[in-house]
């Protein structure tokens, strides 16, 4: 099956904006792993990760290049991958430490409100 530049170009394109996204999701993977249990969910996140750009690389080959696996697929995705954690990453990851703080909180917060209820509907001990 031949490709005529156009469609070339778009299937660049479009695997630089997948990897755009996948360097998205890798930053959102490793805040997950890092909050919540490195030694753990780290492999079990970095197989998920490897999976997913797996099944991304396949399905942007399969429905874009006619199932033919090109130079450009590979290297679009790696350029959007490289474009994002030179340009992005710093900034996503602040907004994701940002959240972070602000969800601890907002968990200490709830958690005293439930406190002074809780001492709120207690019985009186003293009768």
């Amino acid at each position: 099956m031949e490709i005529i530049l156009l469609d070339q170009t778009r299937v660049f394109i479009y695997g630089a904006a997948a990897g755009l996204v996948l360097g998205i999701y890798y930053d959102l993977l490793a805040f997950i792993s890092d909050s919540f249990g490195r030694c753990v969910l780290r492999p079990l996140l970095d197989i998920l990760y490897c999976l997913t750009f797996m099944g991304a690389f396949l399905l942007l080959t399969l429905l874009e290049a006619g199932g033919e696996i090109r130079w450009y697929i590979p290297g679009g995705m790696v350029l959007g991958l490289v474009l994002y954690f030179v340009g992005f990453s710093a900034y996503v990851r602040l907004i994701l430490h940002g959240l972070e703080r602000i969800l601890r909180e907002l968990g200490k917060l709830v958690a005293k409100i439930f406190e002074k209820l809780k001492n709120l509907f207690e019985y009186p001990r003293g009768n």
